[in-house]
């Protein structure tokens, strides 16, 4: 099925929802939401204040947990061997996107989740996981893959259509449909790997496998573009109308700008896997970061040519300004200054899986 293209419907209504209008187009949509309580139009929006996410678990006992400038923000909804993929903090309240385990005699699985305000619900009824997130057109779209039948992961999208409540200063869901999307490829399998919303256009990265070898591909709205050399694409973003994705060839860390792609050199003898798992474009050029493999897994930044090595892994960066930020799993860099990450607890060690500055 074609990204976009053709829409299969699920909805799911409260008692006091008498109808729901459907859009023939996921892009025509209504930016505007009634509350049920004193039916004031609503619009949500991302909460844009310079602020650091990072969406991840707890150590030892796996449970979803996100942060908002290092201070551990608890999931009410979420349960044991659950993992948060990414944050999208809106003027409602937070969505949070990742995966919970649910067991199926005699094993567990994986289904895609959203929580919203700590409540969740599951996108998927088979085997899915959903690593990141975008506010588009007022709808929440999560980007990553589905097993329907065994045979191996399916990127997707999943569009999530929400109203709201607002009860005792709290908003809350008060009917929500769920659209899942294929995304067109040329192979049997693959990934969504980012999203990433640009005025009236939506991005997402990453790959598909066709006769055992990997491509890196980015869909922009229903159209697939192919990026030369790739194997894998992880991480995309739009700046003054260009788009940078970042990812791998098949032997080196590579980079696309608006589809010309770029390798990374110079990484320490008898590395390997090196890969870009962030992308940020601002006042200040181009950033990457990423991860390499040498003796244990070790993370990079690249910016005007100038290569750092020897860092912790990467999960995520950003710009404020001229400001850098770089997110690792226990920590961020604003700047130059280190951050920490508040232990669950005080006691659980954090492990963050993605970072966005908003």
């Amino acid at each position: 099925m074609k990204f976009f293209k053709k829409l299969h419907m699920l909805v799911f209504m409260t008692a006091a929802l008498c109808m729901v209008v459907l859009c023939s187009s996921c892009f025509e949509s209504e930016d505007k939401k009634e509350s049920d309580d004193d039916k004031t139009a609503l619009t949500i929006s991302v909460i844009k204040l310079g602020r650091v996410y990072t969406a991840g678990y707890s150590a030892g006992v796996m449970r979803a947990y996100y942060w908002v400038d290092g201070a551990v923000q608890t999931i009410a909804g979420a349960e044991n061997n659950s993992r948060a993929a990414d944050v999208v903090p809106t003027n409602f309240g937070d969505y949070v996107v990742g995966v919970r385990q649910v067991f199926n005699d005699p094993s567990y699985f994986n289904r895609a989740i959203i929580w919203f305000n700590g409540n969740g619900e599951f996108l998927d009824d088979v085997s899915s996981f959903a690593y990141c997130a975008a506010l588009h057109n007022g709808k929440i779209y999560v980007a990553g893959w589905r097993d329907p039948d065994g045979s191996g992961d399916r990127p997707c999208v999943w569009e999530v259509s929400d109203s709201w409540t607002l009860s005792e200063g709290v908003y809350m869901v008060s009917s929500r449909s769920i659209v899942m999307h294929e995304l067109e490829t040329a192979g049997t399998s693959g990934q969504a790997r980012d999203i990433y919303s640009d005025g009236s256009d939506i991005y997402v990265c990453g790959y598909y496998t066709q006769d055992i070898m990997d491509y890196a591909c980015y869909w922009k709205n229903s159209t697939r573009v192919n990026l030369d050399d790739g194997a894998r694409a992880e991480s995309i973003c739009v700046h003054d109308g260009s788009v940078y994705v970042g990812g791998k060839s098949s032997s080196n860390a590579r980079y696309w700008v608006d589809g010309t792609g770029n390798n990374i050199t110079g990484f320490p003898a008898g590395s390997s896997g090196d890969i870009v798992y962030a992308v940020a474009a601002g006042e200040d050029g181009l950033y990457l970061a990423g991860q390499y493999y040498k003796g244990d897994y070790t993370g990079f930044s690249w910016h005007s040519g100038n290569l750092t090595v020897s860092l912790p892994p990467v999960i995520g960066s950003g710009f404020l300004g001229s400001c850098y930020y770089l997110g690792f799993q226990e920590s961020w860099l604003e700047g130059n200054i280190n951050n920490e990450l508040e232990w669950i607890g005080g006691t659980v060690r954090p492990h963050g899986v993605r970072m966005r500055l908003y």
